[in-house]
């Protein structure tokens, strides 16, 4: 109750803020909402997606829908369904929702997911300080970020029970929400075959069962998008649109030579982001109470950040890795003093949302 009641509580207060900004700015609070990403998750639910990856006349790929998974799309078709007199805004409504109670789902399930070894005091203080994150603001917009970590949390917790198989066939779903599964299926993998080394409870079929699904999930959308163009680099030539790299650290090693040649703000942001999830990595990776799979994906998740491309959305990205909450919540033990870390990261939603949300055109995404 108490990680429900203050996660409600921060959404609400991230909604007046973004509604103090929104007036601010001259615009509806509706618009920055549905702002960046959200926007063409809106055009993917009422769209849908082109039977092969756009190009211009020179054969470069134009910007699509095709880089956006289809889950929460559906959910938002769903709602266009439900009203259509008023198509857009029904299904503005069904992303936002589906975002808000994705993330209300995924604080509860990462309480769930702690307990046993954590205890309460600790595994609530923990899901309450994941709730308050700088980028958490995210879970009010029409986001993905929120569906997707209720998902990857769910199979969290069925690890953490030794429901492995669950675990697994959760990364499916995962996997058709946001492209970021490969974190959990790694944590999964390894979870599984520590418990098989501990007590060979874990046959060798299930096995082979589980690592299938954790890599159905980790490829499903690439996969799917292949399928659906014909051409196996589909996924990578769409992204190209957006001048995203299929190589491995190729962003991350560009961004970080344009920062070394002309720093602002955001480089900043962002570095200041990966040293303190960097630190949290090393707390919760060596923290011998946490579940393998938490310490697994503490260590694997700035690596896949890195690996993906360390860029403006930093923040964002690492939404779904709770290693910083976790450790901060190790650090700060005394009730009053949680309190206080929530209001102090609450302050820091304002930032991020000046920063990135309501930042004019040509900025970099939230």
């Amino acid at each position: 109750m108490t990680v429900a009641t203050t996660y409600v509580v921060l959404r609400l207060a991230d909604l007046v803020i973004f509604g103090v900004v929104a007036r601010s700015h001259g615009v509806s609070i509706r618009r920055l909402l549905m702002s960046w990403d959200a926007g063409w998750y809106l055009r993917s639910a009422l769209e849908g997606y082109p039977k092969r990856v756009p190009t211009d006349a020179a054969g470069h790929a134009l910007q699509s829908t095709m880089n956006w998974p289809p889950v929460l799309p559906s959910l938002g078709r769903l709602g266009a369904l439900l009203l259509p007199a008023h198509p857009s805004g029904a299904a503005s409504a069904a992303l936002l929702a589906a975002s808000i109670a994705g993330g209300l789902a995924a604080a509860v399930l990462l309480c769930a997911t702690l307990l046993p070894a954590f205890g309460a005091s600790r595994a609530i203080g923990s899901a309450v300080l994941w709730s308050a994150l700088p980028a958490t603001p995210v879970l009010v917009m029409g986001y993905a970020e929120g569906l997707f970590c209720a998902l990857a949390f769910a199979s969290l917790l069925a690890a953490t029970r030794h429901r492995y198989v669950l675990a697994g066939a959760l990364l499916v779903p995962a996997g058709l929400t946001r492209v970021t599964v490969l974190p959990f299926a790694v944590a999964l993998v390894v979870a599984m075959y520590v418990d098989h080394r501990r007590s060979g409870a874990v046959s060798t079929g299930r096995m082979w069962l589980v690592g299938g699904l954790a890599a159905m999930g980790s490829v499903a959308w690439p996969a799917l998008v292949a399928w659906h163009d014909g051409s196996l680099n589909a996924f990578a030539f769409s992204q190209s649109a957006w001048a995203r790299s299929s190589v491995p650290f190729a962003e991350t090693a560009q961004w970080v030579w344009d920062a070394w040649q002309e720093p602002t703000p955001n480089t900043f942001i962002a570095l200041t982001v990966l040293v303190a999830y960097g630190v949290a990595a090393f707390v919760v990776a060596r923290d011998r109470h946490a579940p393998v799979a938490i310490r697994v994906l503490a260590a694997v998740a700035p690596a896949f950040v890195l690996a993906s491309g360390a860029v403006s959305s930093t923040a964002r990205y690492f939404v779904p890795d709770p290693a910083l909450a976790i450790a901060i919540r190790r650090g700060v033990r005394r009730f009053w003093a949680v309190v206080l870390t929530v209001a102090l990261l609450l302050g820091m939603h304002v930032a991020w949302i000046l920063v990135f949300v309501a930042a004019p055109p040509g900025s970099p995404p939230p």
